[in-house]
């Protein structure tokens, strides 16, 4: 069996990243998550964290360079792109960004930017599947707000939760206990969020990229 050893990265532990088998990444400290952030005392320093990409090849390197007052978070790939995208909170500019990177030409390039205000106490905050589409979901309310590159509020059912947009169509997920757990695939058009199809079964973004949507 063929071995490979990296000296100098002993902290590291590679996670994946959907719809890829060839990227992976980790993040440095792992425990601290960007809401965390919002609560700190006034002396607190934050130093920044770091995002490590990681290529089955070997390659390791840090795509944004560790910057003061940034927390950077887990890489969402785009198969259509080929393409890596990567939120980039930065709390001294006040804002969020989306950066992407460009697998073929090993760069980085900040594609979208929001006031950090309007992502709120920033828990899910996230960039939908397979997209550049930056979202907020409140469970409570259960509303999903588009925050970029569009701003759209969107009115979910309990326990339902937006997975990607295709073809001008909301694609979503919704888990149910009947008593036994099962899911729906809930489509809506996404201009009037109405819904189109309802149907039992899961959504998942496979290792090559491609969506399944697995229905009755």
């Amino acid at each position: 069996m063929k071995t490979k050893q990296f000296h100098g990265y002993e902290k590291l532990y590679p996670e994946n990243i959907d719809g890829t088998t060839e990227w992976f990444y980790c993040k440095q400290p792992d425990f601290l998550d960007v809401e965390d952030l919002l609560e700190t005392p006034d002396n607190f320093i934050f130093e920044g964290n770091q995002l490590f990409l990681i290529n089955i090849s070997g390659r390791i390197f840090e795509p944004i360079q560790q910057e003061h007052n940034v927390f950077l978070s887990k890489p969402i790939y785009n198969a259509d792109d080929n393409a890596l995208a990567i939120i980039k909170y930065d709390f001294s500019k006040e804002c969020i960004q989306i950066v992407k990177y460009d697998i073929q030409t090993d760069s980085c390039s900040v594609i979208g930017e929001v006031p950090l205000p309007k992502g709120g106490d920033l828990i899910n905050v996230r960039i939908l599947q397979n997209s550049y589409v930056l979202i907020k979901h409140e469970f409570i309310e259960d509303i999903t707000n588009i925050l970029y590159p569009v701003e759209k509020q969107i009115q979910l059912e309990k326990n339902e939760d937006l997975f990607l947009i295709s073809d001008g169509r909301l694609i979503s997920s919704k888990w149910i206990e009947d008593p036994d757990y099962r899911e729906e695939i809930i489509v809506r058009d996404f201009n009037t969020t109405e819904i189109i199809t309802r149907k039992n079964g899961y959504v998942s973004i496979m290792p090559n990229g491609e969506i399944w949507m697995l229905t009755e």
